[in-house]
């Protein structure tokens, strides 16, 4: 576990559930590790929904008849342990987390015990309702009015270009929004639906594109070489997506196909693995920083690409949000190819990483983050 200065200002960070995903987990790595860097000491409160065998019910339910995987056995919790062992592990060496918090009674009681004085929504899907354990809390409507606790968003996303809102959840964010000290959003359409709400978004970068590329290859325990392999990280495997990768082997010339999935693959081809268990988070790290060309449907895996300039097309998933990826075409300066219904994103360096504009800014914002500290205008405000 990562020390922090014990006579700082404590920051909470509620973010969505960790362990079910890399870009999840490293970007709560990464706003940690610029916390501490800034003489913050910050810790994760693990705000999760409670245990429940009907919801591992209708998990199971979804992805054996819904999406056909025939080979799915029930996720006990033996089995859920085994499966996210690996990220399991990631985190109890390198994110400082609470216990487990299962109501909005308990996470105000967590609060009171750390002595917070500021609490961070974000980053990621942190206002997706139907991603979340509790909506209401990720809008900290349980503080009161006169807390002494400041109130900050970074890089909050909606997920979606509108919320999954009912009226009255609208009604509450409209509410509840105005009471923080910062608001910040990742995707231009979540500054669009803060504005419906009456609340100025500050446009944030991911906090991953914050970290130096040498502090996430230093949390790899071996060298990391480039090779010619086709790094191929996938959500939601579909026929579609299989056959665009053999297409991009075939026509790059790339002997090598690292097959980096999420879930079990129910297909017909000996290329498939059983991924039960989820590879290592360096793994993850360092197949991307290896390859020569990467395909994924992700968004952090895109994210990833960038940071070390390794071309990449992106098929994304439209049930997960395609707003998070039009975001990611201005800032990279992305082309986007239409593929029958589907559109791809598409990035490749053609330029030295040195004379890229963007590239540029984000190491400006970078080094405005080493010299003056991160969000040191609204915690000591």
């Amino acid at each position: 576990m990562p020390e922090s200065n014990s006579n700082s200002m404590k920051v909470g960070i509620l973010t969505q559930p960790l362990g079910r995903n890399y870009g999840g987990l490293l970007q709560n790595w990464a706003l940690q590790h610029l916390l501490i860097y800034s003489g913050y000491e910050p810790i994760t409160l693990s705000r999760v929904a409670k245990p429940s065998l009907w919801r591992r019910l209708v998990s199971y339910y979804y992805h054996r008849y819904v999406k056909k995987d025939t080979t799915l056995p029930f996720m006990t919790h033996q089995r859920y342990l085994q499966r996210y062992q690996f990220l399991n592990d990631f985190i109890a060496r390198n994110i400082i987390v609470s216990d487990d918090i299962y109501s909005t009674e308990a996470l105000v009681g967590e609060i009171d015990h750390l002595n917070l004085g500021a609490i961070i929504v974000g980053s990621d899907q942190t206002w997706r309702k139907s991603y979340s354990p509790c909506l209401d809390d990720y809008f900290l409507t349980f503080l009161p009015p006169e807390t002494n606790v400041k109130r900050i968003s970074y890089a909050a996303s909606f997920g979606l270009e509108k919320p999954d809102f009912s009226k009255d959840d609208s009604i509450m964010a409209s509410k509840a929004l105005i009471n923080f000290d910062r608001v910040g959003v990742r995707e231009p359409s979540g500054v669009s639906i803060c504005s419906t709400y009456g609340v100025n978004a500050i446009l944030d970068l991911d906090p991953t594109l914050l970290v130096h590329p040498s502090e996430y290859l230093s949390l790899c325990s071996r060298d990391i070489k480039h090779g010619k392999s086709l790094f191929v990280y996938m959500l939601d495997m579909t026929n579609e997506k299989f056959q665009c990768v053999l297409s991009y082997a075939r026509k790059l010339e790339i002997p090598n196909i690292d097959w980096f999935l999420q879930e079990n693959i129910n297909m017909e081809s000996s290329a498939w693995e059983d991924r039960r268990v989820l590879a290592p988070v360096e793994d993850f790290i360092a197949g991307i920083a290896s390859s020569q060309f990467v395909i994924a449907d992700s968004y952090h895996a895109a994210i990833f690409s960038y940071i070390f300039n390794r071309p990449f097309v992106i098929i994304p998933n439209s049930i997960r949000g395609v707003s998070r990826f039009e975001a990611l075409v201005s800032l990279f300066n992305m082309s986007v190819m239409d593929n029958g219904d589907s559109r791809y994103f598409y990035w490749n360096p053609t330029v030295a990483p040195s004379e890229d504009k963007c590239r540029q800014r984000i190491d400006n914002i970078r080094s405005e983050v080493r010299t003056l500290g991160f969000l040191c205008d609204y915690l000591f405000c």
